[in-house]
């Protein structure tokens, strides 16, 4: 996937302060672009990590056909911050924040249903209440040991991977708000 991955562990002895820091730069640089919907993709069985990547590729490509056209591509059309989540026992589901110029005009019912149609399990497309709070629940993986996707225009920095203890790139994206929570 192209994308901008955050993996591995935060060190044990890390504070409170720390991770809040780490937290709260995170939300800034979340917060400095816009955000249409707050989403979470859930799968039906539990999925192959390859295959459940397939399937969250395929709704973003579906996605990005139908705002942008037949040529749009997963780096080229909406951003979307993705955080994984696995839960205790293993399984995988995705947070994910999304934005893009007319998204607002989607009928989020279509991509809740299209999700399903795709093999996809229990979901939601919410429209995003606060940016701030959004941003917060899925910039909390970078410490619970989950990973942290940027994807799209916003990810203009290939394929690069950090240690979760960094701090989010620096940076504007051209041509997108840049408006604050």
């Amino acid at each position: 996937m192209s994308g901008f991955k955050m993996f591995g562990d935060i060190p044990e002895d890390i504070s409170y302060g720390e991770k809040r820091r780490l937290i709260d730069a995170w939300v800034g640089f979340i917060c400095a672009r816009r955000w249409d919907w707050f989403v979470t993709l859930t799968f039906v069985d539990n999925p192959h990590p390859e295959r459940a990547e397939r399937m969250f590729r395929r709704w973003v490509h579906m996605l990005n056909r139908k705002l942008y056209g037949r040529r749009a591509k997963l780096t080229t059309g909406v951003n979307v911050v993705r955080a994984l989540e696995r839960t205790k026992l293993g399984r995988v589901h995705f947070h994910l924040l999304v934005g893009a110029p007319g998204l607002e005009l989607e009928r989020r019912l279509d991509w809740h249903d299209n999700w399903k149609e795709i093999g996809g399990g229990i979901n939601q497309v919410e429209a995003i209440r606060s940016s701030e709070k959004a941003a917060t629940y899925c910039a909390k993986y970078v410490y619970k040991g989950g990973e942290i996707d940027l994807i799209g225009p916003l990810n203009n920095h290939g394929q690069q991977a950090l240690p979760l203890t960094s701090k989010p790139p620096s940076g504007t994206n051209p041509g997108r708000s840049s408006e604050r929570c």
